[in-house]
């Protein structure tokens, strides 16, 4: 599940050029929540 939740987000940073809070508003999320995924997760 972990997998697939870093595969959505990082689809998610492609589509908004690297713009976490756009990333974040598409996702549903707020920015701090993928924020720390992007760090969990090791995404740059």
């Amino acid at each position: 599940m972990q997998y697939l939740e870093k595969v959505i987000i990082i689809r998610a940073l492609v589509h908004h050029e690297g713009n976490q809070k756009k990333a974040a508003k598409t996702l549903g999320l707020n920015y701090t929540t993928i924020n720390g995924k992007i760090k969990k997760y090791k995404i740059k």
